[in-house]
C-alpha cells in the first residue's frame, strides 16, 4: 500500500474511502479464478457427471444391469460381513474387561471378511494383554514383598530390632545407670 501512497500522494485517504474494504493485490503473474466462476463450473461438471451416469445405465444392457447389480449386491456383502466381525470382535474385547476406548481402534484394523478369523485374532490379543498383564501383577507383587521388611519375631532369642529399637534400647541401658532414684 506505499506504493500508493507515494503515487497518489494527498489524494490517497479520499481514494481508500471509495474502496471502503476492498482488498487489493499485487499481481504476482499467477492465475487466479474467481470463487463465483470456480463454482459455477464445478456445478456444471457435477450436473454433466450425473447426466452421463443416467446415460450410461440407459445403454447398458440387460446382461451389464444384471452384472452391476451382482457386484453391488457383493460389495454390500462384503461390508456386512466385515461389520459383523467387527461387532463380535468388539464382544471379545468386552468379555475379556477392555473398554471401548482402548479397544476401538484395534476393532477397526482386525476385522476382516473373515469372521471366524477376525475372531481368533481377537481372543488371540486378548490372551496376550492378560499373559502381560498377570505377569507384570506378579512381578509387582514380587518387588512389593521383597521390599517390605520383615517383622521381628518376639518368641524366638535372637533380637531383630529396628534401628530407632536398637537405639531406644541402647538409650536405656545408659540412662538407667545413671538415673537415681529417690530411694538412694
Amino acid at each position: 500500500m506505499d506504493f500508493l501512497k507515494e503515487r497518489l500522494g494527498d489524494k490517497y485517504d479520499e481514494f481508500m474511502e471509495l474502496i471502503g474494504d476492498t482488498k487489493l493485490k499485487i499481481d504476482d503473474g499467477s492465475i487466479q479464478i474467481p470463487k463465483s466462476r470456480f463454482d459455477e463450473v464445478n456445478e456444471r461438471r457435477k450436473k454433466a457427471e450425473r447426466e452421463l451416469e443416467i446415460i450410461k445405465k440407459e445403454k447398458m444392457t440387460d446382461e451389464e444391469k444384471l452384472q452391476k447389480a451382482i457386484e453391488e449386491a457383493n460389495e454390500m456383502k462384503a461390508k456386512y460381513a466385515r461389520e459383523m466381525a467387527k461387532l463380535k470382535a468388539s464382544e471379545v474385547f468386552v468379555k475379556a474387561g477392555l473398554t471401548e476406548e482402548e479397544y476401538k481402534d484395534l476393532v477397526e484394523n482386525l476385522a476382516t471378511e473373515d469372521e471366524e478369523k477376525t475372531i481368533k485374532m481377537a481372543e488371540m490379543m486378548v490372551n496376550v494383554l492378560n499373559s502381560k498383564k498377570e505377569a507384570t501383577e506378579k512381578q509387582v507383587k514380587e518387588q512389593l514383598l521383597k521390599d517390605t521388611p520383615k517383622p521381628p519375631t518376639g518368641e524366638s532369642g535372637e533380637e531383630n530390632l529396628t534401628i530407632g529399637e536398637q537405639f531406644a534400647k541402647q538409650a536405656n541401658e545408659v540412662n538407667s545407670k545413671k538415673v537415681q532414684t529417690l530411694w538412694d
